[in-house]
């Protein structure tokens, strides 16, 4: 069990949504899609998206990939001031929970780093990026 960030925008397309299915991958941010197992806390993901998540917009009519109307839409600037929060705890977890070395801590903060980098570039582009939180 764990968490799932999906990042869904305007004018997604088949290819793109099936790019974030990855198998729980840590690492695939560049789609997209983090991923945070339950092994206990602190959870980056809770640092990235501060929001209420039971109160995460929902339209149950929404068809994949497009979503519209679900998740929060969260400035890009908001998710860029968060992120050095993120990677911190990204690097406690990997060293404290999973004993990982300082390269899987880069790779996994990297992910984060990519999904804001995403975020940004697809809000510069007008393409609404809303943030969807499956827990």
């Amino acid at each position: 069990m764990g968490i799932d960030v999906y990042l869904k925008w305007d004018g997604m397309t088949n290819e793109e949504y099936e790019a974030q299915l990855t198998g729980f991958s840590v690492t695939s941010g560049d789609v997209g899609y983090l991923r945070e197992a339950y092994h206990g806390e602190p959870y980056a993901t809770h640092e990235l998206i501060t929001e209420d998540w039971s109160d995460q917009p929902y339209n149950e009519d929404a068809e994949r990939p497009d979503y519209k109307g679900c998740g929060f839409s969260i400035p890009n600037e908001v998710l860029k001031k968060r992120l050095p929060k993120v990677l911190k705890v990204v690097k406690e977890r990997e060293i404290t929970l999973y004993k990982g070395t300082l390269d899987d801590v880069y790779e996994v903060q990297e992910s984060y780093k990519d999904f804001v980098a995403l975020h940004g570039e697809l809000e510069k582009n007008g393409k609404n990026p809303r943030i969807i939180i499956s827990f």
